[in-house]
């Protein structure tokens, strides 16, 4: 795992773009505060757009009263650093459909408790090398629009971010056991 903080991270973005770097984000410089109005935001956006590995969770959680504005009969109550659900169940039965409403997700369900898997926002320690090379590229991309305000710049680091999401989705699939079909089963069906 990486061992950046999040100025690291902030620092090597705003290099790429020729800006200072910075070691805080309570001074008043173009650079930091650029960095201390985009960096928590664009990690949750790059942790939602995809089920990375090191920040994936999984969590029971508890039937609570249903939201106001829901129109399903159970409403659970969703852990404080979720980013994204990625699957609600109860043993091997998936829960589909359902809908977010504040910090409840609610489903047609009637057991006490489901279980969640969901992408956490993570600290910086916990991060991959390669996810955060994903993330300065893209704070590289916002950098280069706000502080160099250059488009071109910004298009050039919005490519890298795209090419290194496809790099950095492959070798975090390979995290976790490759799903394979066993042909012994379309056999057994074909007969």
């Amino acid at each position: 795992m990486a061992s950046d903080t999040k100025f690291d991270i902030c620092t090597r973005a705003l290099l790429m773009v020729g800006q200072p770097g910075v070691t805080s984000f309570s001074g008043e410089d173009a650079s930091t505060v650029a960095a201390a109005n985009f960096y928590d935001s664009t990690k949750r956006q790059v942790l939602a757009a995809y089920p990375w590995r090191f920040a994936m969770r999984s969590t029971t959680i508890n039937r609570v009263v249903a939201n106001d504005a829901s129109q399903y009969s159970g409403a659970y109550e969703l852990p404080p650093l979720l980013i994204q659900v990625r699957r609600l169940r109860s043993d091997s039965l998936v829960i589909s459909p359902f809908e977010i409403f504040g910090n409840q997700i609610c489903c047609d369900s009637t057991f006490d408790t489901l279980d969640l898997d969901y992408t956490q926002n993570v600290n910086e320690d916990a991060m991959t090398e390669w996810f955060v090379e994903l993330l300065e590229m893209k704070l590289a991309a916002k950098f280069a629009m706000v502080l160099a305000e250059s488009p071109s710049k910004a298009g050039f680091y919005t490519q890298e971010f795209e090419n290194l999401l496809r790099r950095s989705k492959f070798i975090d699939s390979l995290q976790d056991t490759p799903n394979t079909a066993e042909p012994k089963t379309f056999i057994t069906v074909r007969r």
